[in-house]
């Protein structure tokens, strides 16, 4: 399996303010999402900074294509809410739990 991140940027730079309740379903979505890739123990991490965008993922894939899926299928890119940008990417030190 290989490493990649994504980068979540919302649609508008004030959506944390003024998302619609349709945008916070979806969003809510993206979290269920996330919270599958987990379980599938394919997410690494995911989180966003706290003073704004972006979101970041980071998570394994088998190849380039299998990444682009994921990255594609996420609900909030799909519906245009979160633009995405995926890149490879490698954890070269992570504290334990």
């Amino acid at each position: 399996m290989r490493q990649f991140v994504y980068f979540c940027v919302p649609c508008r730079a004030t959506f944390l303010e003024d998302a619609t309740e349709e945008e916070n379903e979806i969003v809510e979505q993206h979290f269920q999402y996330l919270q599958n890739l987990l379980a599938k123990k394919r997410l690494i991490l995911g989180g966003r900074c706290q003073d704004g965008p972006p979101g970041i993922v980071v998570f394994e894939a088998e190849s380039d294509q299998a990444a682009k899926e994921v990255v594609d299928n996420d609900p909030a890119v799909k519906a245009g809410i979160f633009a995405a940008e995926l890149r490879p990417y490698r954890v070269a030190l992570m504290r334990s739990r």
